[in-house]
């Protein structure tokens, strides 16, 4: 196989095993539309796995590609011009102002109304700031995180596109799902279920899966499900091997156990090593 080129070098190794790619992230996309994503996901760095990076296909239409806001944050983060930002949401009964460049927004914690937008300003080196504002009626679909979340929404709308402005030879092109009119389905975050909570449709297969082991105890904050980690061996072998094998992704894995944040972050850096094993087959 070709060597992919990025500016990423440990993220560029992900994403030569498209097999797994493919079958994880974008099992719907037409060959062109997965090339296009591999590509673009393999200049930038970004790491799938991570959900810094995820396809959305809609029937016949064609696919599209989307960035993670985590990823605007950290790729800015490694520039070395980048001199921090800032993000927060404007509402009706605030005080909010730009003079000569400076945002001056002041505000109670109560009482303050609708919300009207959101504010980003960006700051470089080598650069005056950047500054950006979104209006909130020009992006909320008022349905999903729109409706339950409205001001995380706007301030990653905003936040994503003072970032993508500061830095446009970095990120030209690109976009944040938030900043979609219709409603797109994001990748899910690392939630804490809840015993009861209905399994996502990719791993209801798994049900019966996990604990195969139903003596395993949890801590008494959560007595529900068992609990994982290095006192249970043989059941962090099973599910060790079975991410190795794309069987389950890390990220449901507190579907079906009690999990420390520790071991879920080991578990997931399994995922950034899926290719170490397959490497001389790649070559």
């Amino acid at each position: 196989m070709s060597e992919i080129q990025g500016n990423n070098g440990s993220n560029i190794d992900l994403w030569r095993k498209k097999d797994k790619i493919r079958q994880m992230f974008a099992p719907d996309l037409t060959p062109d539309e997965f090339e296009a994503f591999v590509g673009l996901g393999a200049s930038l760095g970004a790491n799938p796995f991570n959900r810094e990076i995820w396809a959305v296909k809609y029937g016949n239409s064609p696919a599209q590609i989307f960035l993670g806001r985590d990823f605007y944050r950290r790729k800015a983060q490694e520039q070395e011009d980048y001199n921090g930002h800032q993000v927060d949401v404007v509402y009706e009964n605030d005080s909010f102002q730009m003079e000569e460049g400076t945002v001056k927004h002041s505000y109670e914690l109560q009482d303050r109304g609708k919300i009207i937008g959101a504010y980003s300003t960006v700051y470089r080196d080598d650069n005056k700031p950047f500054f950006v504002f979104c209006e909130f009626v020009e992006y909320s679909t008022g349905k999903g995180l729109w409706d339950k979340k409205p001001a995380t929404m706007i301030k990653k709308v905003a936040e994503s596109q003072a970032l993508r402005g500061a830095f446009q030879g970095l990120f030209a092109g690109t976009y944040d799902s938030s900043e979609e009119w219709e409603e797109v389905k994001e990748p899910p975050a690392q939630e804490h279920p809840q015993v009861g909570d209905a399994l996502p449709p990719e791993i209801e297969s798994l049900k019966d899966r996990y604990p195969f082991d139903k003596s395993l105890k949890a801590p008494k904050s959560q007595p529900h499900k068992p609990y994982l980690g290095d006192s249970t061996p043989k059941e962090l072998d099973l599910v060790e091997a079975d991410i190795r094998d794309c069987v389950i992704e890390p990220r449901y894995l507190r579907y079906f156990y009690t999990i420390s944040n520790k071991d879920l972050d080991y578990l997931h850096s399994i995922v950034s090593d899926i290719l170490a094993t397959d490497n001389k087959e790649i070559e």
